[in-house]
């Protein structure tokens, strides 16, 4: 289970107390999704609103540490706090810090996501100026994920590794024969 804490657009603060729950979608709804901590929250508004600015979407998810985003949003904007999320432990020897954990969301998505095909997961520095709308007719049939690296080197703690900004990620691919709790048991 995932502990959930829904905030209103309206940005009420929610009660600490809420039942477990997932976040339900039609099942082709054009979904984006944006994790990020509490010092790059206005980063992560101004990327969300270049997205909808030029490309139609049926919803866009924030996930945070908090109840309330400090911004009014519009009403396809939905604000989730995964702090009370279940699937990966803080005290883990490979969560380092908040950007890591809000970064592990994506490997969640799965079952956060369950009626959705596809998700579209940006960083909150990818500034959109075109319509995309084209990446969700990607044939990903046979792949897990879609998207461009970044051409610069990227190291962490001088360990190398692949950077997508923008991915597409095919959660069904993702789901079969449960690769989605393998890769969150191996990431814990």
């Amino acid at each position: 289970g995932c502990k959930l804490y829904m905030a209103s657009t309206k940005n009420a603060t929610m009660p600490k107390k809420t039942p477990e729950k997932r976040i339900r979608t039609a099942k082709e709804d054009k979904v984006a999704v944006f994790c990020g901590t509490r010092n790059v929250y206005n980063s992560m508004e101004t990327a969300a609103k270049s997205l909808v600015y030029h490309t139609p979407m049926d919803r866009v998810y924030f996930l945070i540490e908090d109840d309330e985003f400090p911004n009014q949003l519009p009403d396809n904007f939905i604000v989730i706090n995964v702090s009370g999320q279940k699937y990966f432990d803080p005290h883990g020897k490979k969560y380092n810090n908040a950007w890591t954990y809000m970064c592990m969301m994506r490997a969640a998505f799965t079952k956060l996501f369950p009626d959705e095909h596809k998700v579209l997961s940006l960083d909150i520095d990818v500034i959109v100026n075109q319509n995309i709308s084209e990446l969700w007719d990607i044939d990903m049939t046979n792949y897990y994920i879609a998207g461009v690296p970044e051409t610069e080197k990227t190291e962490k703690n001088k360990t190398p590794y692949v950077n997508f900004g923008v991915i597409m990620m095919n959660l069904d691919k993702i789901r079969e024969n449960h690769m989605d709790d393998t890769i969150i048991d191996s990431l814990n």
